[in-house]
């Protein structure tokens, strides 16, 4: 079953003259194994958007369901919790226990896992983020490297073996080659494991390269929630708001000021040099 927000409008200092509305009306689905990339403008909503998710904030109106677990219940969010997985900015100022087991463990063992079971999941965890477990279960996560200690990080929440993983800027301050590595190792989790992943990103060539539908937010409004093909066919649209286009989508528009007939749509690198390919042949 997808995790379900049905109309949910959330209020910040509501009744106060500090309020102000972050989110209005909204109405998403995220379904079962899909990639959803979403993206806005600062201060569009969109870190508060995940964070109705798993139930750590509630919404001010309407209503968000996690596999039929209603959130406004405090026994469902306990429930959802371990479903669904949440990475803030920065996941590497998560950590915080003496060693890089007990850091990975903490989320199962917080969630009532057997002792028996731990050893198993955070071992499976590390492995899948490509962190060799005897290498560095016994390692302070503060010792490790910048990469190391995001991938221990997500192997805190793969531990809990979620079913949803909701991403809020995963490459903050990654240079375009941590960019790639983070983008290789959520492919390589979702493929193994079939979760869903929601990202929020900036970066328009990430999402362009992840996402199986794009929801775009604007003043804490949902604009529009489709395929990449389709949200990127506007780019006027997504310019006019305040956002970038993948660099393909650049491209594309700047050629099309120049007379070529480049179809609508392209956002991709492979396919815009395929085009320029046939174009120039």
């Amino acid at each position: 079953m997808p995790i379900i927000l049905e109309n949910i409008s959330y209020t910040y200092m509501p009744k106060s003259h500090m309020e102000q509305v972050a989110l209005s009306n909204i109405s998403l689905t995220v379904n079962e194994g899909e990639f959803l990339g979403i993206i806005g403008h600062t201060g569009s909503g969109k870190s508060t958007l995940l964070q109705h998710m798993n139930g750590l904030m509630q919404p001010s109106s309407g209503r968000v369901t996690v596999d039929g677990l209603d959130l406004s219940l405090r026994k469902a969010r306990i429930e959802a919790r371990s479903r669904v997985g949440l990475v803030f900015q920065y996941p590497e100022y998560q950590l915080f226990e003496e060693t890089v087991y007990k850091d990975v463990a903490f989320g199962p063992r917080n969630l009532g896992v057997a002792e028996s079971e731990i050893q198993e999941r955070v071992e499976e965890a590390l492995t899948l983020v490509g962190l060799a477990p005897e290498l560095f279960v016994e390692k302070s996560p503060f010792d490790l490297s910048g990469g190391e200690k995001r991938r221990a990080a997500l192997a805190g929440i793969f531990a809990m073996r979620p079913s949803y993983l909701l991403l809020d800027e995963p490459m903050a301050g990654l240079d375009p080659s941590g960019r790639r590595a983070v983008i290789a190792l959520l492919q390589t989790l979702r493929a193994k494991t079939g979760c869903a992943i929601v990202m929020i990103s900036h970066f328009m060539d990430d999402i362009a390269k992840c996402a199986d539908r794009i929801a775009v937010l604007r003043k804490g409004t949902l604009e529009m929630a489709d395929t990449p093909e389709r949200v990127f066919s506007n780019p006027e649209a997504l310019l006019k708001m305040g956002l970038d286009l993948p660099q393909a989508a650049k491209l594309s528009l700047e050629l099309q000021k120049r007379g070529m007939p480049v179809p609508n749509g392209i956002y991709k690198e492979e396919d815009i040099k395929r085009y320029l390919v046939e174009a120039l042949s």
